[in-house]
């Protein structure tokens, strides 16, 4: 987690996939690891890890949020914005963030 709180991505992916090998089997843990892994460029990774994070514990709406940024990313538009429905159904503040990211895309095309 120091690495994560550091911003050191690539060696937070290591050391959070390590953990989670050793089995550590926590929500939070793979929604980290997710992040870790979209801030490399592990796309797919990503999406991976913040789908395990959601099975181990689908009321956690950063997961959601988070796969909906990586799936936004991946040009996957249906899939985020169902991801950012179900965000902003378990944590009302991930909607005004939702809907100010929209108002931001929407000003730059």
């Amino acid at each position: 987690m120091l690495y994560f709180q550091q911003q050191n991505y690539p060696e937070a992916a290591k050391h959070l996939a390590k953990a989670a090998d050793l089995g550590m089997n926590e929500a939070r843990l793979y929604n980290f690891l997710g992040i870790s892994c979209d801030r490399t460029g592990h796309l797919s990774n990503a999406v991976k890890s913040y789908i395990q994070a959601i099975q181990l514990d689908d009321k956690l709406a950063e997961a959601h949020l988070n796969l909906g940024f990586t799936y936004e990313r991946l040009s996957r538009k249906t899939l985020a914005a169902e991801q950012y429905r179900q965000a902003c159904k378990l944590n009302q503040d991930f909607c005004d963030l939702v809907k100010s990211k929209i108002k931001m895309k929407e000003r730059a095309n």
